[in-house]
């Protein structure tokens, strides 16, 4: 009898640690993970009058097959597979569904769900709202590019219309070859419709480019019409123009001078000043007083000198194209 009775027991105990052990296949409101899947929602983009662009991103299958993985929503929070659900078969990564059929001026709630033979997981939570009319990707238009140089071009656009949405963001985008996009050399400029400029730096010269504004709204992102222009050669450039003021105020250690730059030549003034040297001919690379701005005259103070000694000093003035100089001067100090 005790044999029985200790046998009994024993299925008894087995029964009871089986049924325990079971998890159940249908809804769970875990944060996120069941054994070690693991799903994230990413937020709704392209939202419109009835549609609009949500998904997920699966982080781990918690070492099984997934069985079915997608996003379910509702007008009510912590929507589940049990209302409407998009089904987006795949493993790992991240993955997109088109919502339509939506509702004019409706909050949604959205939540990525996935599934392994482990059980069922959810993403967190993500809300949007439709728009209350239909609306459209952006116009625009590109302006031509201007102020060509070298290395450096000026173009820009006009946002004529924003489509209904506001402007996310806008500017041109632009490289060596055509249609460039927001994948390439991009420049942002402020504001939401109207004219925009937008300078390019940094180009290669004699080398054909390619520019496109570009405009951004909650559909997505228009572009202008493209322009092309050619940087200029090296040779194009003018250099600037500049005189050196003659010495004055000498002293035994310290003198006064200075230059003017009369003309910026074919680019932008980078830097200007007066350079000096105890031998003839002194160049950038020789004693050199900087000065800020562009054309005009400047007033340099030179320091330092020696005792007895014959200086000799000139203004010069640099852009894209190179440096040029002054005419020279000599002194002696005292």
């Amino acid at each position: 009898m005790r044999k029985y009775f200790t046998s009994a027991v024993c299925y008894l105990f087995v029964f009871s640690f089986l049924v325990s052990s079971c998890t159940s296949d249908g809804d769970s409101n875990s944060p996120n993970e069941v054994g070690a899947l693991a799903i994230t929602t990413t937020e709704a983009t392209l939202i419109n009058l009835t549609t609009a662009t949500v998904g997920g991103k699966l982080l781990a299958t918690g070492g099984g097959t997934i069985t079915s993985r997608g996003v379910c929503y509702s007008t009510e929070p912590n929507p589940t597979i049990e209302d409407t659900k998009i089904s987006k078969p795949g493993n790992l990564g991240t993955f997109t569904c088109q919502l339509s059929g939506l509702t004019a001026a409706t909050q949604y709630y959205v939540r990525a769900y996935a599934s392994n033979v482990s059980g069922l997981v959810y993403g967190q939570e993500i809300t949007f709202t439709t728009t209350a009319e239909l609306v459209s990707a952006p116009i625009i238009t590109t302006a031509d590019a201007t102020e060509i140089t070298e290395t450096t071009a000026t173009s820009g656009g006009n946002v004529i219309s924003a489509g209904g949405s506001a402007i996310i963001s806008r500017g041109i985008c632009w490289a060596t070859t055509e249609n460039p996009s927001l994948l390439n050399n991009v420049i942002e400029a402020s504001g939401s419709t109207g004219i925009f400029s937008s300078s390019l730096i940094g180009l290669d010269p004699e080398t054909t480019y390619y520019v496109r504004a570009y405009a951004t709204n909650s559909v997505g992102t228009s572009y202008g019409n493209q322009i092309t222009f050619v940087t200029a050669t090296e040779s194009a450039i003018e250099l600037p123009t500049v005189m050196t003021t003659e010495p004055t105020d000498i002293t035994e250690t310290s003198a006064i001078s200075g230059g003017d730059v009369t003309s910026i030549g074919g680019a932008p003034i980078t830097a200007r000043g007066i350079c000096w040297s105890t031998t003839p001919s002194p160049t950038t690379a020789d004693n050199v007083v900087p000065d800020t701005g562009s054309t005009g005259p400047f007033t340099s103070e030179i320091t330092g000198l020696s005792t007895f000694t014959i200086y000799y000093v000139r203004a010069f003035a640099t852009n894209a194209g190179g440096t040029s100089y002054g005419e020279e001067f000599e002194f002696s100090t005292n």
